[in-house]
């Protein structure tokens, strides 16, 4: 990377791994994957409507003021005030919270979706593969659609108009 330090990283929440970020790329801003925080919000407390008032939380440009007052909100409407997960997810807010990521650059990446679809669809290729070769050539294809998926959003995002 031409000797320049990462600014920012999504991650699922793996305990080693925040604390290997926190050593390894210090200066890095860090984010938790939003995709397993509702999943884990839907596991944890089970009810949809948290679920969809959790993800609101999450992805609302409010300020921190703004966002703390909404928080406290949800956690009161649904009586988790003392739920662990609740607590810990409110402890942990600077990881998670749009109101508190503004000013980070995250390149609008807020979920590691794309890494672990690209695992799935590399594991489904290889598993017939025999040769180094043929695991090139299943890697070469992957790399290609993604990029050509790229390219299609791309034109689609120039060429139509917003909803």
């Amino acid at each position: 990377m031409m000797n320049k330090s990462l600014i920012s990283v999504v991650t699922d929440g793996d305990r080693a791994m925040l604390r290997d970020i926190k050593y390894v790329i210090p200066y890095a801003k860090h984010r938790l994957c939003s995709w397993h925080l509702s999943r884990n919000a839907q596991a944890n407390i089970g009810d949809p409507k948290f679920t969809a008032a959790f993800s609101k939380c999450m992805a609302s440009w409010w300020t921190t003021e703004e966002f703390d007052v909404q928080w406290c909100s949800v956690v009161s409407e649904f009586n988790v005030e003392k739920h662990p997960w609740v607590i810990e997810k409110g402890n942990t807010r600077h990881l998670w919270a749009q109101a508190y990521l503004t000013g980070h650059f995250f390149s609008n990446i807020c979920s590691t979706q794309r890494c672990e679809s690209m695992n799935a669809s590399l594991a489904i290729a290889l598993k017939h593969k025999k040769t180094y070769l043929d695991i090139v050539h299943a890697i070469e294809d992957v790399i290609s659609r993604m990029r050509m998926n790229k390219v299609k959003a791309d034109y689609l995002s120039s060429q139509t108009k917003p909803f």
